[in-house]
């Protein structure tokens, strides 16, 4: 798999594994700009993650990157239900409640202009 960030549109439709490797490779590509993309989500005080490290907070995000583009540019109900329900996975093999991720998607772009 060719990993860049022209994947983050496109990731959704591959396997859940594939999904996986690319957030991990996200998380570990964009170190360096860890302490920003925390900061972006935690200067709302209403939302913390409790517990986690900045490590998975960061691999939150991307997974939160990755679901806008199921939730905003999918118009098929069926094929997006399918693709949530492959999303909830990952987000589980991560240890991420899927809720946590849905609430980053409103930071789509400010984080968006940070990894451009």
């Amino acid at each position: 798999m060719t990993n860049n960030l022209d994947l983050l549109d496109t990731i959704k439709y591959r396997d859940e594994e594939e999904i996986k490797s690319f957030v991990e490779w996200m998380a570990c590509n964009f170190k360096d700009r860890r302490d920003e993309l925390v900061r972006i989500v935690q200067e709302d005080s209403l939302f913390t993650f409790k517990g986690a490290d900045d490590d998975r907070i960061v691999k939150a995000i991307f997974l939160s990157l990755v679901l806008t583009t199921i939730t905003s540019n999918l118009y098929n109900p069926i094929l997006r239900q399918e693709l949530i329900e492959k999303f909830k996975k990952v987000s589980t093999g991560f240890d991420i409640p899927y809720s946590d991720v849905v609430r980053l998607t409103e930071y789509e772009e400010r984080l968006r202009q940070l990894i451009t």
